[in-house]
């Protein structure tokens, strides 16, 4: 009880809460802790005071690429969500990570501030983006970051965009205790009309393409060297496939969606029987792109 009275003085913070509720697939367990810093202030006290107690914690923001396992996360959740706000300064804008890429984009469009139209429909936040380089349709978030201020080791440090490592969906932050706070992006003048264009014609392109409105974690496997992930799974047959109550979407492949009442279980042993057939038959090594958080059913952290 003593822990969850000091997270409190800190920040909102909820105890017992159902994971399923925390990401898009709606997959998981019990939450012993979940914390909504709304401020750098707030994370940089949870942080130190987590570090003092040693007490483990994992950071995530609306939970779109992440999947809480079914036997929940048996210490501290930071929901990065509630940390929202930007200032722009000429073609620059300062953000907080918890910022959500719907709300960026419309304020961007606003501001007559192109570069970040492949990104309209993505419903993760920019720190979730930055953590793991997220992009689409030629762009992706390395193209637009000048500086990344992160808390390591309980200083705030600026972060070049060099200093970040950015790769195909992947970073620093990934491979680290490194936690984003905020983020400085270089974007371009464009006329407001051209914007609102260019991401009408994004979000179609994904209504065309994507399996919206069904309950998922987005892209599940990372794109091959040779082709998709997408098409190598189509290829397969294996479109509509399904274990349990996940089930392989019929209108794009690498999108996994839960029927209902889909488990981590489930979606693990749909993953490994996808990546099993594409080694066996096209002798491809498929990687995920989604993350796996908290004790798989039976275990302890």
């Amino acid at each position: 009880m003593a822990v969850f009275d000091e997270l409190t003085k800190i920040c909102e913070t909820r105890k017992n809460v159902s994971l399923k509720n925390m990401c898009s697939i709606h997959i998981g367990g019990i939450g012993k802790y979940v914390c909504f810093p709304k401020s750098i202030n707030e994370v940089y006290c949870l942080l130190n005071y987590l570090t003092a107690i040693n007490l483990e914690y994992y950071v995530f923001g609306n939970g779109t690429n992440i999947v809480f396992e079914d036997g929940g996360y048996n210490s501290v959740l930071i929901c990065m969500r509630k940390m929202q706000g930007m200032r722009f300064v000429k073609n620059n804008c300062y953000v907080l990570a918890g910022t959500n890429l719907l709300e960026l984009n419309n304020k961007l469009a606003k501001h007559g501030l192109g570069g970040m139209e492949w990104s309209y429909g993505i419903p993760g936040t920019v720190g979730g983006a930055i953590c793991m380089n997220a992009g689409a349709f030629a762009g992706c978030m390395a193209n637009h970051i000048k500086y990344v201020w992160v808390l390591c080791d309980g200083k705030i440090k600026r972060l070049t965009n060099k200093q970040m490592h950015f790769d195909y969906r992947s970073s620093i932050i990934q491979h680290s205790k490194l936690v984003v706070l905020k983020v400085l992006l270089t974007l371009e003048h464009s006329e407001k009309s051209e914007i609102k264009q260019k991401q009408n014609d994004i979000f179609n392109q994904r209504l065309n393409t994507q399996p919206y409105g069904t309950i998922n974690a987005g892209s599940v496997f990372k794109k091959t060297n040779l082709e998709s992930a997408g098409k190598i799974i189509d290829k397969l047959g294996l479109k509509g496939v399904k274990i349990g109550d996940i089930q392989i979407s019929s209108k794009h492949a690498n999108f996994f969606i839960n029927l209902g009442n889909g488990t981590s279980e489930d979606l693990h042993n749909l993953i490994n029987f996808v990546k099993i057939r594409a080694k066996q038959e096209k002798n491809i090594f498929l990687q995920e792109e989604i993350m796996f958080v908290g004790n798989k059913k039976g275990t302890n952290i």
